[in-house]
């Protein structure tokens, strides 16, 4: 199939940007659904970490009709890890893992100003709701796409993020084929976890994720798996040479074995770590509905809520071409999943405008 490569330059003029307001996603980008939220760590007793067994931590966002909004600040979600540490101790340093560097204390001011759209153990809606499950990367949390999946949640998906763990408490996440391996594993078991555990969950429409490292460790896992019906590359690290080299030494290793929908996304801007990029894989698996859109205000930590949006909002000087081109990648997103996953006709003429194919 011809290389489908398209400039995508906030051509989607949807939203005016008021961050006066504190909120991060505003009412009106949001879907006919409130968002409930649900930090779960589950315990894989077939797997050890060091002298106990494997936790595999997951960070749930869902359709709930429930009226009540007790939605939560932006911070909660680094601090539900460390509810005993001190919250300005954490954001300072979530703070410099970000690399910003100037007024410290604005930044914390404007942290803590930053409102989700999501409430804490809502009653998860009636209906069967497709699956979205965003790999870590690296060694990120699986609260790192957090606004995505708020965002999708209102739109009828349950999008689960899954943080990046190493073999036991004190190691890190190794970048292997060891790591990759520890990456697949708990996604599976996270899926066998949550059809056993949500029923609202449509299993049969299952659509993954990914970021950085995490999306080689999700294409083996397609690659793998026949129950994966979509692939959503947010600059991962299959659109890298690394990558590749990573996915071609596992033994699931087969482009052929890759022909479900995917959506692919880059941009232009110059990364904090130069990393060679290729379009090797886009061009050698057999989907018939492939894509791959260049956002060009981005470098790759824009594609991450918590590097991205976030770091723009509570900066000095936000600029609101960044924080439209996340939003509008999330809308792009989100239509692609609707005509691809959903199979919605009225989704699937949208992309098709969206994308300016006539």
């Amino acid at each position: 199939m011809k290389h489908l490569l398209f400039i995508l330059v906030l051509i989607i003029t949807f939203v005016n940007y008021s961050y006066s307001q504190h909120n991060i996603l505003q009412d009106s980008l949001l879907g006919s659904y409130n968002v409930g939220f649900k930090h779960k760590i589950v315990t894989d007793y077939s797997r050890s970490f060091g002298n106990t067994y494997r936790p595999v931590e997951l960070f749930i966002w869902y359709p709930s009709d429930d009226k009540i909004d007790t939605s939560f600040n932006y911070t909660n979600y680094i601090q539900i890890k460390d509810k005993n540490k001190n919250l300005d101790s954490l954001i300072l340093k979530a703070i410099e893992d970000s690399g910003l560097s100037k007024d410290k204390n604005l930044i914390l001011n404007n942290y803590k100003g930053l409102k989700t759209s999501a409430t804490k153990n809502a009653i998860i809606a009636n209906g069967s709701f497709p699956l979205i499950l965003f790999a870590p990367g690296g060694t990120t949390p699986g609260y790192l796409h957090s606004v995505f999946g708020e965002y999708l949640a209102s739109y009828g998906y349950i999008v689960v993020g899954l943080s990046a763990l190493g073999n036991n408490v004190n190691s890190r996440w190794p970048f292997d084929q060891t790591g990759l391996n520890l990456h697949i594993d708990d996604m599976s078991f996270a899926i066998n976890y949550l059809k056993h555990e949500m029923a609202q969950i449509n299993i049969d429409k299952i659509c993954l994720a990914s970021w950085s490292v995490g999306g080689v460790s999700q294409t083996i896992y397609a690659m793998k798996n026949s129950g994966i019906d979509m692939f959503v590359s947010l600059d991962s690290g299959i659109g890298r040479k690394y990558g590749i080299e990573m996915l071609k030494e596992s033994p699931y290793f087969d482009y052929k074995k890759l022909n479900i929908p995917y959506l692919h996304f880059t941009g232009t801007q110059p990364d904090r770590f130069v990393v060679e990029k290729t379009n090797e894989l886009f061009d050698s698996i057999p989907s018939v509905a492939k894509y791959s859109l260049i956002i060009k205000p981005f470098a790759h930590q824009h594609f991450t809520p918590q590097f991205g949006i976030i770091n723009n909002l509570v900066s000095e000087n936000q600029d609101k071409i960044l924080t439209n081109a996340y939003l509008n990648m999330c809308y792009t997103t989100r239509v692609f999943i609707d005509a691809f996953l959903k199979e919605d006709n009225n989704a699937q003429i949208e992309w098709l405008d969206l994308i300016k194919i006539k």
